[in-house]
């Protein structure tokens, strides 16, 4: 019997470094496309019912934004036109629970080369039949 549940916590653990590996690689592919600013990269490992919110963090008050994704894809088409960015993300805390999953992702954001702000970035992300899809992204955004 002792045999049988070293096994079975054995493979409960491959399949959670799989399942785990297989939700950084869609941030990853969503922080390739972002940085690169190719929109359907970003829309491939992103649902259709995609919520985006931003808090900017100031000594004066935080600043609550919420956009469509629609407007957010517009952003990234002219932002890319405009200058240079990436975004570095210093780590992926990732839990799971079955078909839900949520990645808290501390970063850096460069303009032009140039440090402009860091922040962290939460996604939750749904596992559909194409594979796993964000379906929410809050960040903070402090100087």
């Amino acid at each position: 019997m002792k045999k049988v549940f070293i096994a079975l916590a054995f493979f409960t653990v491959q399949l959670m470094s799989a399942q785990e590996a297989d939700i950084k690689k869609t941030i990853e592919t969503f922080f390739t496309g972002f940085n690169s600013t190719d929109i359907a990269k970003v829309k491939s490992v992103c649902s259709d019912k995609l919520i985006l919110q931003s808090v900017e963090v100031h000594t004066v008050g935080n600043k609550f934004t919420e956009e469509t994704a629609e407007r957010f894809f517009a952003w990234l088409t002219e932002a890319g036109k405009k200058g240079k960015f990436e975004e570095k993300v210093k780590e992926y805390k990732i839990q799971t629970d079955g078909h839900i999953a949520n990645v808290w992702a501390p970063y850096e954001f460069y303009y032009n080369g140039e440090f402009s702000h860091s922040g962290v970035d939460s996604f939750s992300l749904i596992k559909t039949k194409e594979g796993w899809k964000i379906l929410y992204l809050i960040d903070t955004r402090m100087p």
